[in-house]
């Protein structure tokens, strides 16, 4: 019975996937901050997302699907209420998966903008990730996109 209580935690309704959507919630916020909004910025991120903690066992198709709910609700609810209820949901883990996503969409054109960063640091504080810690993601998520070679 194991194999059902696996495909429920990634179903649509699934902690999996509300974990996903949450995620990638946080990556548009910024992204959109960082003059990637709309369709364009939630394509940006699904087409981001790399084998992040917390999006284990989902598939291409669930991620997409996760991206373009959290696009919807950011248009629908508004970045405040989108944020405050996946602060409230996201575990430390998946708090640095969410701002490493972040980082690296904001890095694909080469740099983090000033209103991207004044996006981004608030929100990092807010999940309970310090300057520090901020700062070691972002070297990360240069890392990575250096290695990616600007594609996503």
């Amino acid at each position: 019975m194991s194999q059902f209580s696996d495909l429920r935690a990634v179903s649509r309704h699934g902690a999996g996937f509300l974990v996903a959507r949450d995620v990638l919630s946080v990556a548009m916020i910024v992204a959109d901050a960082d003059g990637r909004s709309g369709a364009d910025g939630a394509e940006r991120v699904i087409d981001t997302v790399h084998a992040l903690p917390g999006l284990e066992g989902l598939d291409r198709a669930a991620i997409r699907k996760a991206g373009l709910q959290a696009s919807e609700g950011l248009a629908r609810r508004g970045v405040e209420a989108v944020f405050s209820d996946a602060a409230e949901r996201l575990d430390a883990r998946t708090a640095n998966a969410a701002i490493l996503l972040a980082c690296r969409v904001a890095l694909i054109d080469g740099g983090i903008s000033a209103d991207g960063d004044a996006v981004l640091r608030p929100m990092a504080r807010r999940l309970g990730i310090g300057p520090s810690r901020l700062e070691a993601i972002r070297v990360l998520a240069a890392r990575r996109e250096a290695r990616a070679g600007g594609r996503p």
